[in-house]
């Protein structure tokens, strides 16, 4: 039983017999290899315990459902309205969209059009019912009156190309056939923004990757105890003012500083993430600056 803790020589000296008998003795009855399940086992552990975890919380009702769409009526989906949850960690009072319906199959003889941006694109600070995706409609309608068109518009305010590029996957699932972008306001200081006080940090890669994650209510949980954590040793968040002006980390962001140059990166990747993912499925695209 000293095998693996003692030399040969130390055995021999605690049995006051001689090392030549010692090393017989384990040459005849080498030490027993552990199994390979044993280490297949120890590696499915840790899965085992997140997908218990993860089945527990959705058993139990814990956490939100943030799936890109929701049918609350019939045959139709809307944007969901808990879906800002997925890029405001800390903030009060997040973002809705429009809530435009659309149907889940898409209808023969339909123009489907999707509208994605920011506080801008979603109307800001007029209505809803103000925002220039209404009048894309009517004129529309107008234009081609034998055409079923739908424009659903699913800007937020104070988000970023994070959030559209979120979004996409989902969106090129309903069979868009013209999607606009309205967006590049926010970048700095919406959701997730390098300037924000919703960070991830500056590295595209984990923050895209953070997202992709938050569907799991595991991470939910994690989210909301290191939320939880933060506010033992901070101060309130402020909250007077627009919501873009309370996500205001960096008041003043210096031209060609790093933070600026980070922010000009973050906007470069994710617009061309977005764009590829348009192109492989053959949507056209207008972009407004």
């Amino acid at each position: 039983k000293n095998r693996n803790k003692l030399s040969s020589k130390k055995i021999a000296e605690n049995l006051n017999i001689d090392v030549s008998e010692v090393e017989m003795y384990l040459k005849d009855k080498p030490k027993k290899k552990t199994p390979a399940y044993f280490y297949v086992i120890m590696l499915l552990l840790p899965f085992l315990f997140l997908i218990l975890l993860e089945g527990g919380l959705r058993l139990f009702g814990y956490g939100r459902d943030l799936a890109q769409w929701i049918s609350p009526v019939g045959e139709h989906y809307i944007l969901n309205p808990d879906i800002a949850f997925r890029y405001f960690y800390n903030t009060e009072s997040i973002p809705y969209s429009s809530q435009d319906f659309f149907k889940i199959e898409k209808p023969e003889n339909t123009f489907r059009v999707f509208i994605v941006g920011g506080s801008s694109a979603a109307g800001f600070p007029f209505t809803p019912g103000a925002s220039f995706a209404k009048y894309i409609r009517k004129r529309l309608d107008l234009i081609y009156p034998t055409v079923k068109i739908e424009v659903i518009n699913t800007a937020m305010s104070a988000v970023n190309s994070y959030t559209l590029r979120d979004l996409m996957p989902g969106i090129l699932e309903q069979k868009p056939d013209l999607i606009i972008f309205y967006a590049g306001h926010n970048e700095y200081y919406g959701a997730l923004g390098v300037g924000s006080m919703e960070s991830l940090g500056t590295s595209r890669t984990f923050v895209n990757l953070m997202l992709s994650l938050n569907h799991f209510r595991t991470v939910q949980l994690i989210r909301n105890f290191l939320k939880w954590t933060a506010g033992l040793f901070s101060d309130t968040p402020k909250k007077s003012g627009t919501l873009m002006a309370r996500m205001a980390r960096d008041q003043l962001i210096e031209y060609q500083s790093d933070v600026y140059k980070k922010g000009i990166e973050q906007f470069e990747g994710n617009l061309r993430d977005i764009l590829e993912m348009c192109k492989d499925q053959n949507v056209h695209v207008i972009i407004g600056d």
